[in-house]
């Protein structure tokens, strides 16, 4: 979420706001509340006999916007013949508002440990169906009390577009330790072992670690792991040999413990 990737969710209501007048009857995007969607599709009405004249330039506004980010970014529209039941086209708006209203990506920047993101948010999920809409958010903040600020903002926004808010699944906050016996071992095997120093970093992260730091008073807990590539993607991965060496490394900091 730090590289500053375009969310498909949020990108689709930007592009179907800039129609004006269009009738909403599906929308979908994304997958998982704690991954940035890469696909949106929607159904829409839209009349006006210059109506693709109006979608052509607004697809280009988009595409030119975003190409710093998403060079591969595409779009597609294909026209039906059907005439399925749409939304009124203020009610389509006002979903439309709540979408672009909501905020997604990255709230604050670390003012303790530069470069790191402190709190963030994410439209992971988004859909549209017969009955209702639905918008999937997932929140994270290093301090407890920024991501409650920022909870409290996402639910003003909701409230205020006649929306309902109900949340689950909470991340609690996991500050980092300035003084860790646990770190220090690690660090210690890890120099034994490898003869080089280890790279102690702070990252932006929803993790165990902070639900059992959250039950536990004065937890002191770190998150290792092997070497993970494409997260939260299709194409998520991990390196067997870096596996083999987190479990020989774990091994040792057991035995220092």
């Amino acid at each position: 979420i730090d590289k500053g990737r375009a969310n498909a969710n949020k990108v689709g209501a930007e592009l179907l706001a800039m129609l004006g007048g269009v009738r909403l009857v599906a929308l979908s995007g994304g997958n998982a509340d704690n991954a940035i969607p890469r696909e949106f599709a929607a159904m829409f009405a839209l009349s006006g006999e210059d109506k693709l004249i109006r979608l052509a330039a607004a697809m280009d506004v988009i595409t030119k916007k975003y190409k710093p980010t998403e060079p591969e970014l595409s779009l597609v529209c294909s026209e039906e013949k059907t005439e399925p039941q749409a939304l009124t086209a203020e009610d389509s708006a006002k979903l439309l508002d709540l979408i672009r209203d909501e905020p997604s990506g990255v709230v604050a920047m670390s003012k303790e440990m530069p470069g790191l993101v402190e709190t963030s948010l994410n439209l992971g999920i988004l859909k549209l169906g017969e009955k209702e809409a639905s918008l999937s958010f997932s929140l994270r903040s290093a301090k407890r009390v920024e991501k409650e600020k920022l909870l409290a903002r996402v639910t003003a926004i909701a409230k205020a577009a006649g929306a309902e808010i109900s949340t689950r699944g909470d991340y609690p906050a996991w500050e980092y330790r300035k003084d860790s016996h646990l770190r220090d071992v690690c660090c210690s095997v890890y120099r034994d072992l490898y003869g080089k120093d280890p790279v102690v970093m702070t990252i932006h992260a929803g993790l165990e670690c902070g639900i059992f730091s959250d039950h536990v008073e004065g937890l002191d807990c770190i998150s290792l792991g092997p070497d993970n590539f494409d997260i939260h993607t299709t194409e998520e991965h991990l390196s067997i040999s870096s596996t083999a060496r987190v479990y020989d490394f774990l091994l040792e900091v057991l035995r220092k413990i």
